[in-house]
Parts: C-alpha cells; sequence; structure tokens
C-alpha cells in the first residue's frame, strides 16, 4: 500500500508542475489563436455565443 501511496503522490505532483507550466504562457498577451481539442469546441461555441450576447 506504500508504493501505491507514493507513487500517487509523485504523479500528483508531476502532473501539478506540467500544469503550472503550461499556464504560464497564456498570461503573455495577445494569446488569440491556438489549436482546440475537439472536446473543446462546445466551450468554444460557448464563448462566442456569450461575446455576441454580451455585444
Amino acid at each position: 500500500m506504500a508504493n501505491v501511496v507514493d507513487f500517487a503522490k509523485q504523479v500528483i505532483d508531476e502532473d501539478g508542475a506540467a500544469c503550472e507550466l503550461n499556464q504560464c504562457g497564456l498570461r503573455a498577451l495577445p494569446h488569440d489563436k491556438g489549436v482546440l481539442m475537439p472536446e473543446e469546441y462546445a466551450l468554444k461555441r460557448f464563448h462566442d455565443w456569450l461575446r455576441a450576447a454580451l455585444g
């Protein structure tokens, strides 16, 4: 059980570090282009709809 817990902690730490590095570039403006994953198209449509609704 200790090996499983240790491995899980290692994965969480590595994933957290990778996520932080990934977010650094998003603070550099302007960030208006990029490649969307198929799972993100619904979110893009919602953002486009919201921008249009807000004028």
